[in-house]
């Protein structure tokens, strides 16, 4: 086989287990917070938010990788559940700043129990070392895609 050919399998196979771990990913916390109304990337927006309150919604479309009109439905059912309360941002009148509520810092424990969780089932059979050099990988062919 040609080099080309086997760098494209490579990259399929690549893309293809990416994409696999996190569609997995994205089953379990649904399945997981079904009862607290929070789906898809509800749960980013919270954990993000705990980490960098009065976020615009532009930062977290950068921040968690999802197009802008997703983050702006996510945070609008977010508000309606009551998890965030969003505010016009002074400087820029079109833009929302996010701040978690009570009930939304109550529901971060949670959301972490399961992300840890996930990891330890994702990372089960594999050694320290193992996890770390995965994780190596991983940000450097981010990196390569970057550019």
């Amino acid at each position: 086989m040609p080099e080309n050919e086997s760098r494209q399998d490579i990259a399929r196979t690549i893309s293809r287990l990416v994409l696999q771990l996190y569609r997995q990913r994205r089953s379990y916390m649904n399945t997981k917070l079904a009862d607290s109304g929070l789906k898809g990337p509800m749960y980013m927006l919270l954990t993000t938010l705990d980490h960098a309150p009065g976020s615009s919604q532009d930062f977290m479309a950068q921040h968690i990788g999802i197009d802008k009109s997703g983050i702006a439905r996510a945070a609008r059912e977010l508000e309606k559940l009551g998890y965030i309360r969003r505010e016009i941002d002074e400087d820029n009148r079109r833009q929302y700043r996010m701040y978690l509520t009570e009930k939304g810092s109550e529901q971060l424990p949670v959301i972490r129990g399961y992300l840890s969780e996930w990891g330890r089932m994702l990372t089960k059979g594999l050694g320290e070392q193992q996890v770390l050099e995965v994780i190596s990988l991983m940000e450097h062919m981010s990196k390569n895609a970057e550019q």
